[in-house]
């Protein structure tokens, strides 16, 4: 069960100079400052740096994707350094002890992402953000939100963009061999 936050009130009557509490209490529910994701928090590293590759296939306004293994991931997505700060790329092996989720919105519109929490409930992995777009004129642009967390027993991931849900893709089935 969810906590609700009250502010019990009480009507006042001010008459003359005297303060009296009438005998009733309003009870006033309270906005949290922010909503707090359900579930169990889970640890997690947002990757910058990466681009969707023109020969990845994906064309619709868009994805979301599970990758499980660094082939996959080349396969999707390229490394592009730029000058500037150092980017945030995927460690050397990562596939090893991770797993990405990753988000990618195309179209006239560059995305920002900023990522609130990652939690997990009964195998549903849940990654809060607040996502923002700019003109980007007549270009075309590819807006990668890439995520990885730990490997565990998720089934399916939810983006939760700007307070609603917009993909939930599942996790790819175990490959026995491995």
């Amino acid at each position: 069960m969810k906590p609700i936050l009250v502010r019990l009130t009480a009507p006042v009557l001010v008459w003359m100079g005297t303060v009296s509490v009438l005998p009733s209490v309003w009870i006033v529910p309270l906005q949290a400052s922010q909503k707090e994701p359900a579930g169990q928090k889970v640890a997690y590293t947002v990757h910058s740096g990466y681009f969707r590759r023109n020969d990845s296939g994906l064309e619709d306004p868009l994805h979301a994707l599970v990758i499980t293994d660094q082939k996959r991931f080349d396969q999707i997505l390229g490394v592009a350094f730029v000058m500037g700060a150092k980017p945030k790329v995927l460690p050397e092996k990562a596939f090893d002890t991770l797993v990405v989720c990753a988000l990618i919105r195309q179209g006239n519109k560059v995305w920002t992402y900023t990522v609130t929490g990652v939690t997990q409930q009964e195998g549903v992995l849940t990654i809060q953000y607040k996502a923002t777009a700019a003109d980007g004129g007549t270009a075309t642009f590819a807006s990668p939100l890439i995520v990885s967390v730990p490997q565990g027993g998720y089934r399916q991931v939810r983006f939760f963009e700007n307070d609603k849900v917009v993909a939930e893709p599942k996790f790819p089935a175990k490959d026995p061999a491995k």
